[in-house]
């Protein structure tokens, strides 16, 4: 399985205007770059980002890493969401703690 597959979209939704990132594939260290880029672009969009990981089939602590500086990013009035977490995505968020900060 490749690692880190990324896709990246901007799209409205309700009165304020989200950056959508779909991953898919393994989440890893292999991918961290390169996901962290369309984080980041994705970020310059809009500061509300919200990160789709149904087709999330790995995540090693790496993809909390990746969302933690991508909050950061966000600033004080942003915010990033993971929808649709697969079992492995939500397995490693539950792990470190950081479940109820990004699965809405």
């Amino acid at each position: 399985m490749e690692s880190g597959l990324v896709d990246a979209s901007v799209r409205e939704e309700r009165t304020r205007r989200e950056a959508l990132v779909v991953l898919a594939g393994e989440v890893d260290v292999a991918a961290h770059e390169r996901t962290w880029l369309v984080l980041r672009d994705a970020l310059a969009q809009s500061p509300h980002l919200v990160v789709d990981c149904t087709n999330v089939t790995f995540m090693d602590t790496t993809g909390p890493s990746l969302l933690v500086g991508a909050r950061v990013a966000a600033g004080p009035d942003g915010s990033v969401v993971v929808r649709n977490p697969s079992a492995a995505v939500r397995q490693v968020l539950e792990l470190v703690d950081l479940d109820a900060t990004f699965i809405g």
